[in-house]
């Protein structure tokens, strides 16, 4: 075997197990918080620049940069999440659980970030019922339609099920 030989093979298996490399990982994590910890400050920022602005139009269109960078952000402190759980057997539980609170502290602050819209309580499944729909109430008999003979069968539907169970027992 070359010494050409052998160094091919040293940089694939390096380039193999370059994943597994803590120092990389700390880099990755360290500048994938840089990048949304600069995001947020960006954000906070247009917002303020939005708030002093007399023009309609330019506080809205700075107000959508936001919510569309804020969605953004929460994207990336998922990824920020995943790459921390890869790194779980890496990582000492003491660094495991500082890496959790940095990241949970992020999450927080992005929705903190006020972008203009005025978000209610959280709604129950889309069962509540609503303000301009009040009267509307699902599975409701108030109306007396739902009597003994609301379902009662007719002639042609008899014939039809007869019909249908003939045709399901030719089949078999």
């Amino acid at each position: 075997m070359s010494v050409i030989d052998l160094i091919e093979r040293v940089d694939a298996i390096c380039r193999r197990y370059e994943k597994y490399d803590l120092d990389n990982h700390n880099e990755a994590l360290g500048s994938q918080y840089d990048v949304v910890e600069a995001g947020i400050e960006a954000s906070l920022q247009k917002l303020e620049a939005a708030t002093t602005e007399e023009d309609r139009a330019f506080d809205v269109a700075m107000k959508a940069d936001v919510q569309q960078t804020k969605a953004d952000l929460l994207e990336e402190v998922s990824e920020l999440q995943k790459l921390t759980l890869e790194r779980v057997n890496v990582l000492s539980k003491e660094e495991f659980v500082a890496q959790n609170n940095l990241i949970s502290m992020l999450k927080e602050r992005i929705e903190a970030i006020s972008d203009g819209i005025a978000r209610g309580a959280k709604q129950t499944g889309g069962w509540a019922t609503s303000a301009s729909h009040g009267g509307i109430k699902i599975g409701s008999t108030s109306d007396k339609r739902f009597g003994s003979n609301y379902c009662q069968h007719t002639q042609e539907s008899i014939r039809f099920r007869q019909g249908n169970e003939m045709q399901k027992m030719k089949q078999d």
